[in-house]
Formats: structure tokens, C-alpha cells, sequence
């Protein structure tokens, strides 16, 4: 079995590694108006840190820091793996969410690349449209709304799922991102 190439650098774009000097910056990032995509931490750097933590303890687990050009634009997670079904929650956090596919797209290569993994899903708040537009925009289908199902500024908002299945990455990234395909990156 050949291994494909997992990109490093795309577009000027790179995911590294969480480390812990990024806590900083990816905590200051979720406290600026972006605390809504990971309910129930708060603001509390410790409460962040120890997330972090205990996410990466999790099989198939991976947190990662985007950068653009050398300077943070976000980060993405993985915070629920289900390892019988096959299944994985990503949660990514961005300065600027419409302009942050490829890293997402980045993310899920290597998720899908690295795991037997069926599915990645995502939720987040149905008033979150610039993340919203990204995960759509990174092939993503709408899978349904839990209703009133969260708290954000004393107000019950409606959470949007949204997933992709292994095979429907693979066919939007054929007729839309060859370069992320894993069938393509086999053959070269």
C-alpha cells in the first residue's frame, strides 16, 4: 500500500499540531464572539485548557492550529470520536470562517486519510452563517436541526448538523478539489 502525500503547506496555508503556547491564542480567539461553536466551557482559560486536555486523550483524536502565511487564523478539533460507528465531531474556530475551506479541507484529508472513520459532522448554531457557508462550502450536507436546542445570549437558538460522509468527500473533492482526493493522492 502506497502512503499518499498529506500536504503540509496549501495555498499558503498549514495546519500544525496543538501545542501548548496556542492555548493563548486559541482561547483568546474562542472568547472573541466565537465561545457559541463549544457549548457549555465559559470563558475560563483553565476550563479551556483542561477541554483540550481531555479531547486529546481520545482515540483518533487530533487538534490542530491553522495558520495563513505564518500567522494564526483558528484551530480544529475533533471532540467526540465513536470508534464503533465510525463516526467523528469536528469543532473548528476561525478569524475568519469564509476563509478558512482550505484548512478545513486539510483537516478532513487528513482525518479521513489517517482513520477508517465513516462520517465527520459538525454543529453549530443556525445564526453562525459565515460557518454555516464554510462547512458547506467544504462539501457538507445539511443532516437536520436540533430545535431551541441552545443558550446563546439569553436566547434558545436552533443547532445545525451538518456531515460528510467518506464517500461524498471523495466525489465533491473529485469534481471540486482533486488535489484533496484520497483515490488521487494513491496514484501519484
Amino acid at each position: 500500500m502506497r502512503i499518499p502525500r498529506i500536504p503540509q503547506v496549501v495555498d499558503g496555508y498549514s495546519l500544525e499540531p496543538m501545542s501548548q503556547a496556542d492555548i493563548l491564542n486559541c482561547h483568546a480567539l474562542l472568547l472573541q464572539g466565537n465561545d457559541f461553536l463549544i457549548e457549555g466551557l465559559g470563558p475560563s482559560e483553565i476550563n479551556f485548557r483542561n477541554f483540550v486536555e481531555n479531547i486529546g486523550m481520545q482515540l483518533w483524536a487530533w487538534q490542530c492550529t491553522y495558520k495563513y502565511q505564518g500567522i494564526f487564523g483558528g484551530f480544529i478539533l475533533t471532540t467526540s470520536v465513536d470508534v464503533q460507528s465510525l463516526n467523528a465531531r469536528i469543532v473548528g474556530v476561525f478569524s475568519e470562517p469564509r476563509q478558512a475551506r482550505i484548512p478545513l479541507l486539510m483537516y478532513m484529508y487528513r482525518l479521513f486519510w489517517s482513520y477508517p472513520l465513516q462520517k465527520i459532522y459538525a454543529q453549530m448554531p443556525e445564526i453562525a452563517e459565515p460557518y454555516l457557508d464554510l462547512y458547506k462550502a467544504a462539501g457538507f450536507q445539511k443532516e437536520g436541526v436540533y430545535r431551541q436546542h441552545q443558550v446563546i445570549a439569553g436566547q434558545r437558538c436552533d443547532v445545525v448538523v451538518m456531515g460528510s460522509l467518506r464517500e461524498e468527500y471523495e466525489a465533491w473533492c473529485k469534481k471540486y478539489e482533486p488535489r484533496f482526493s484520497l483515490d488521487l493522492q494513491l496514484r501519484r
